[in-house]
């Protein structure tokens, strides 16, 4: 998702002051799970392989167990 960082959503603003307070190299990239919480950010260009360590880096997390398969009938 892509926002304006001129006009970002509050919730936006309040991640990256968080977390990247000394962020000031656009582009800024902020890595959330499904819920909003903060995963990884990075700040300033990237190059491919760097942009694909990061996708790597938050595909390799801890991701919370899944809910158990129904019993097949």
């Amino acid at each position: 998702m892509a926002i304006d960082c001129d006009h970002p959503d509050p919730q936006v603003r309040a991640l990256g002051a968080l977390h990247m307070p000394r962020a000031s190299s656009l582009p800024f990239v902020i890595y959330t799970d499904a819920d909003g919480l903060f995963l990884h950010g990075t700040e300033g260009s990237r190059s491919v392989p760097e942009l694909l360590e990061d996708l790597e880096r938050i595909a390799n997390m801890k991701q919370p167990p899944s809910a158990p398969a129904e019993p097949k009938r």
